[in-house]
């Protein structure tokens, strides 16, 4: 492998699955925060008996 390709190759790859990766964690962060507003009282009890295990 030429060492132009090598780098050219690392240049696309890197940047792209850093970008799926920082996607993945929003999505996570986004799913949380509405979990969170939204089903609070019902997450309660479930949370609590986890908790008792």
């Amino acid at each position: 492998m030429d060492k132009h390709e090598f780098f050219l190759t690392h240049l696309f790859t890197i940047p792209l699955s850093y970008n799926c990766f920082y996607l993945l964690q929003t999505v996570n962060i986004m799913e949380l925060n509405v979990s969170n507003q939204g089903y609070t009282k019902e997450k309660e009890p479930t949370i609590t008996l986890h908790n008792s295990y």
